[in-house]
């Protein structure tokens, strides 16, 4: 068996009859594009059709896809589907051992929960009290994300990310015979699971050991969090944050400033169904920053915004209901205009 190397770094092994080549980095790219777009397009048509539905999923909504994503390539990366899931398929690559044998099922099922958690929690925190999702949340993120990086983009010889490592198995261009491939260097594995390490590592210090209160130490940001806090504790929502925002309004030949506090409070209601609801909210929450945020009369306006929707995942569609009105307004109960 003769072995060779292509001026783009990536591993031939020639055999007796046929040769494969370790799948380079954009075509298993866009084989992976390929299967997120087919998995999330039902999942977003049945967003789009059925909003009311998707909306009450709430958080938890964000796991659908990512669950169907594992069971698809657990099935098509196994030797049920030949190793080649479908993007895989229309970009002539599969899923192997070192020996040319396929994953079974459960090598496939557990390569996939590998890997795509680390997409799952990208922007997205385990919705349950207290501090130990968040922090599982951004270690695998960060840790898991890391590895898989430097090992899809340095690992040049074999393109073995995390996943591929902890499975023994490769992505591969063709089929061949009598060859063995070839493993991922010593140098290569050390830095991937140590990357893997010090990302969970980094992630544990830094959520036990920085002090929330150093970074919020100015007595506006204090304000705005134990508002948040508040925020959240109201039925139906889901998700908060407060922030503001100073403007600057050019008219004529004069200028004018102002300034506004925005309260956006992701709910679990659908505001076309329960319009009542987002309006009752809408005031609750108004009022609840005119008697909690002690600077609240610095503030020319008050803006309370409702975003609902569905989060399926890879597929997600938001929608905005609101009003903008100053202080007094708010108090007296007037509409803006």
């Amino acid at each position: 068996m003769e072995e060779q190397t292509s001026s783009a770094g990536a591993q031939t092994l020639v055999g007796d009859k046929k040769s494969f080549q370790v799948a380079g980095f954009w075509r298993r790219g866009f084989a992976f594009a390929i299967d997120t777009f087919i998995v999330s397009l039902p999942f977003g048509l049945f967003g789009f059709l059925f909003t009311d539905i998707a909306v009450q999923l709430g958080p938890w909504g964000h796991v659908t896809t990512f669950v169907a994503l594992i069971i698809y390539f657990a099935i098509f990366d196994s030797r049920i589907g030949k190793g080649q899931s479908l993007g895989k398929r229309l970009m002539k690559l599969r899923v192997i051992h070192a020996d040319g044998a396929e994953l079974s099922v459960k090598e496939a099922f557990i390569r996939a929960c590998l890997v795509v958690p680390i997409l799952m929690f990208n922007g997205w925190t385990i919705p349950l009290p207290g501090s130990i999702p968040p922090l599982i949340s951004s270690s695998i993120f960060f840790g898991g994300g890391l590895a898989f990086v430097y090992a899809y983009i340095f690992n040049r010889e074999t393109r073995q990310c995390i996943h591929d490592l902890l499975t023994h198995s490769y992505v591969v261009k063709g089929v061949y015979e009598g060859s063995v491939l070839k493993q991922t260097s010593t140098f290569h594995q050390r830095i991937t699971y140590g990357l893997l390490m010090a990302g969970i590592v980094a992630t544990i210090v830094l959520s036990y050991f920085v002090n929330p209160e150093s970074i919020f130490n100015s007595p506006g940001l204090s304000q705005m969090v134990s508002l948040r806090e508040s925020l959240l504790m109201q039925p139906g929502v889901t998700d908060a944050g407060v922030q503001f925002k100073n403007y600057v309004e050019i008219v004529g030949t004069g200028t004018g400033a102002y300034s506004e506090l925005i309260l956006t409070l992701k709910v679990n209601q659908s505001c076309n169904k329960n319009e009542d609801f987002c309006k009752e909210l809408l005031k609750r929450s108004a009022e609840k920053a005119i008697s909690e945020y002690k600077n609240i009369e610095e503030y020319d306006f008050l803006r309370v915004e409702l975003l609902y929707g569905f989060d399926l995942g890879l597929a997600s569609g938001t929608y905005t209901y609101g009003d903008s009105r100053t202080i007094d307004e708010w108090k007296s109960g007037e509409a803006s205009e």
